[in-house]
C-alpha cells in the first residue's frame, strides 16, 4: 500500500504574520522594559573591569533574559519576514518572561548589609581592620605575615570592596610596601580596592593607605583622602 503523499505546512498569510509579529513584539518589548534597569547594570558590570556595584541584580538571570529575548526577536523577524515556521510553544518566551515579571517582580538587586556605606568608607573600614590587626603583632613589620593581614580584611565586620571586574566581585587587595614613608600615589596597574602597607623595617613604624576611584560607578584610581583632601593615611608603630 502506497503511502498518501503529505503537504508541507502552509505557513501564515503575510496580513498574519504582522499581526503576530505585532503582538508578540509588544509582549516581549514590555518585559524587557520592566526588567531594563537590571538588564542595564548588568551589562555595564559584566563588560568593565573595574565598576562600583555593591549590589548586583542576578548577573546569570540577566543574561539568561537577554539571551532568551535576543533569540525570540531574531526568529520572531525571520519568521515575519522569511516565512520560518515557527511553533505555537516558542511564544511561551515572551509570555513567560512578561507573566513572569508582572507576578514575580522584575529582577532587582541583591540586598546589601553595608548599603550605607560608600566606597571611602568602605576603604576606611578595611584600613582600620588592617591597623587593628597590625598593632597585635610584634618585631619587624616588613617581616609580618602577610596572610595573617589578609585575615584582617576578611573579617564580618569589614563590609566588601564593592568594586567588580567583569562581573565577579574583588576582593580587599593588599601590597606590602618597604619604604619608609606612606605610599601616596597609586601604583602602576593598582586598582580601587587596593591597600598599602609601607613598612620601615627596624624602625617598626608603618603607614597604611589605600586606592579609590575619583568618579563612581567609574573612575580613574586615586587615593583615599581626608577631610581637607590630603591622601588619607594611618600609621602605627609595633612594639619590638
Amino acid at each position: 500500500m502506497r503511502p498518501r503523499p503529505t503537504t508541507p505546512r502552509a505557513t501564515p498569510r503575510p496580513a498574519l504574520r504582522w499581526l503576530r509579529f505585532i503582538l508578540y513584539a509588544v509582549l516581549l518589548g514590555a518585559g524587557v522594559a520592566l526588567n531594563a534597569p537590571a538588564l542595564n547594570l548588568s551589562l555595564r558590570v559584566l563588560t568593565s573591569r573595574s565598576y562600583w556595584a555593591p549590589a548586583v541584580p542576578c548577573l546569570s538571570c540577566s543574561l539568561g533574559v537577554l539571551a532568551v529575548a535576543l533569540g525570540y526577536a531574531l526568529w520572531l523577524a525571520g519568521a515575519t519576514l522569511a516565512s520560518w515556521r515557527m511553533p505555537i510553544w516558542s511564544h511561551l518566551a515572551p509570555l513567560g518572561l512578561l507573566m513572569g515579571t508582572i507576578f514575580g517582580g522584575p529582577l532587582d538587586r541583591a540586598p546589601d548589609p553595608f548599603s550605607g556605606q560608600g566606597p571611602s568608607e568602605r576603604l576606611m573600614r578595611a584600613m582600620g581592620a588592617l591597623k587593628a590587626r597590625a598593632d597585635t603583632l610584634s618585631g619587624d613589620p616588613c617581616a609580618f605575615d602577610v596572610r595573617q593581614l589578609q585575615a584582617a580584611l576578611e573579617g564580618p565586620d569589614v563590609p566588601p570592596s564593592g568594586w567588580r571586574s567583569l562581573g565577579a566581585s574583588r576582593s580587599w587587595e593588599l601590597r606590602v610596601v618597604p619604604q619608609a614613608s606612606p605610599v601616596k600615589s597609586p601604583q602602576p596597574g593598582d586598582r580601587p580596592g587596593t591597600l598599602y602597607f609601607a613598612c620601615a623595617g627596624k624602625a617598626r613604624r608603618y603607614w597604611i593607605s589605600a586606592v579609590a576611584s575619583d568618579a563612581i560607578p567609574r573612575g580613574e584610581p586615586t587615593m583615599v583622602r581626608d577631610g581637607i583632601g590630603r591622601p588619607a593615611v594611618l600609621t602605627g608603630e609595633v612594639a619590638p
